[in-house]
C-alpha cells in the first residue's frame, strides 16, 4: 500500500507552532484523495507531501509532483485557484508563474 502524508504547517498565532497530520483513514491518504482536498481547499497550508511505499519500505518527498498535479487540476477542470492555493502553487509547483498574477 502507498499512502500520502500531508504535512500541514502549525498554526502561527499559537505558542507551539510545530507541524501536524491530519486525522484521516488510509483510504483516504490516496495520491487522487490528497490532490482533491488540496484542491478544494479540505486541507491548505501544506509543508510537504510524503509518499510512504509501505511494501518498498521507502518514503519521498513528493511535494513538488503533488503541486504539478494539482496545478493540472485547475487547468484541467477550467477553474482559477483560490488566492492561498495560488500561493501554494507559486512556492511548490514547477513553471507555474501564472499563479504568482493577480488576487
Amino acid at each position: 500500500m502507498t499512502i500520502y502524508l500531508p504535512i500541514i504547517d502549525g498554526p502561527y498565532e499559537t505558542k507551539n507552532p510545530a507541524a501536524w497530520l491530519r486525522e484521516a483513514p488510509l483510504t483516504g491518504l490516496t495520491r487522487d484523495a490528497v490532490v482533491k482536498d488540496i484542491l478544494d481547499g479540505q486541507i491548505e497550508d501544506v509543508a510537504r507531501i510524503l509518499e510512504i511505499d509501505e511494501a518498498a519500505g521507502t518514503v519521498k518527498d513528493v511535494t513538488t509532483e503533488i503541486a504539478n498535479d494539482v496545478c493540472d487540476g485547475t487547468w484541467g477542470e477550467g477553474r482559477e485557484p483560490f488566492a492561498s492555493l495560488r500561493r501554494w502553487l507559486d512556492c511548490h509547483a514547477e513553471g507555474v508563474g501564472y499563479y504568482g498574477q493577480g488576487g
